[in-house]
């Protein structure tokens, strides 16, 4: 595989796997998981934490986007949806109405996660889930799209040199 398509992409901080195996599909060749392997993951030990890996993986993603242009409304969704949120907040300083439909928003995206965490916490009967679920979402979502729009810019930055 790798004298075939190359090695992985070192100048990639995060996203250097899903580039190397957006290349191996390129190239028809099939990726096998086995059940006879073992996978080892450590999770983030703290909301920092997750909110640095996420934020490193939102802008591997805009990287990926960019080298392929590949415009994927799912890449680019968490990008969007922090850069609309943060265009209601301004705007709700001028207009009542964008301040009521972003408080709208607001609510509606912790009443989704909230729900979410409750239909974990009944699967899995860990208290954590219920507990730190919603700022986990949170972490993960704006995490992504704060990197991804740091990808965005960085990218835009570079062009004008």
């Amino acid at each position: 595989v790798f004298d075939k398509i190359g090695y992985f992409d070192e100048s990639f901080d995060a996203c250097e796997d899903v580039e190397f195996n957006h290349r191996v599909r390129e190239a028809g060749i099939k990726s096998i998981l086995s059940p006879l392997l073992k996978i080892y993951y450590y999770p983030r030990e703290n909301l920092s934490g997750l909110w640095k890996q996420m934020r490193r993986y939102g802008r591997g993603r805009f990287n990926f986007s960019a080298k392929y242009r590949i415009f994927s409304p799912i890449q680019w969704f968490a990008g969007a949806a922090v850069a609309g949120l943060l265009v209601g907040i301004i705007l709700s300083i001028f207009s009542p109405v964008i301040c009521w439909l972003t408080t709208l928003v607001v609510v509606g995206y912790l009443i989704l996660v909230s729900a979410f965490s409750v239909q974990l916490f009944r699967q899995k009967k860990e208290l954590g889930l219920l507990l730190y679920g919603p700022s986990i979402f949170a972490a993960i979502h704006f995490g992504l799209g704060v990197g991804f729009i740091e990808g965005l810019v960085g990218r835009i930055v570079l062009l004008r040199r």
